[in-house]
């Protein structure tokens, strides 16, 4: 959580009336809690920094929370793109991947996963929901959306 304003006068009062550390350790410790927050990732699609130089992109979570999207391009498995929802169809969420940007929709019961820009994306496995995609493996283009009930 990151302490702001009264909130980290509060910490720092805390940690003075409870340990007798000088300024500088005191300042110091109290900046280390500030910084850790959510980080980035690199083009595998796994977390690689947890620091104050991913905070601008704490809001990238939200979205792939709600879609329960989950990315596997390091190479040492299957390449995987899977989706587990957290609201019932009908939606339609941005799809936030490496170099890439498409979206993930939901109709009537079908599913949708159009690559909207960034080079094409083979896949060797796509579910939603727990629903594969018929034909694996398969290559997202841009443009080309894939469909499946």
């Amino acid at each position: 959580m990151l302490a702001t304003g009264s909130g980290l006068r509060l910490l720092f009062a805390e940690l003075y009336s409870s340990v007798t550390q000088p300024l500088a350790l005191a300042h110091r410790i109290i900046m280390d809690i500030c910084r850790n927050v959510a980080g980035i990732t690199l083009n595998d699609g796994m977390s690689s920094i947890t620091s104050h130089y991913g905070y601008h992109m704490t809001n990238w979570h939200i979205v792939k929370a709600l879609s329960g999207q989950r990315l596997d391009l390091s190479g040492a498995g299957p390449r995987t793109m899977t989706f587990s929802p957290k609201v019932p169809c009908p939606y339609s969420y941005p799809v936030l991947l490496p170099s890439r940007l498409a979206t993930i929709a939901c109709a009537e019961n079908t599913y949708s996963l159009t690559l909207m820009s960034g080079d094409s994306l083979t896949l060797d496995i796509l579910s939603v929901a727990g629903r594969p995609y018929p034909k694996l493996p398969v290559t997202l283009t841009t443009g080309h959306p894939l469909t499946w009930r």
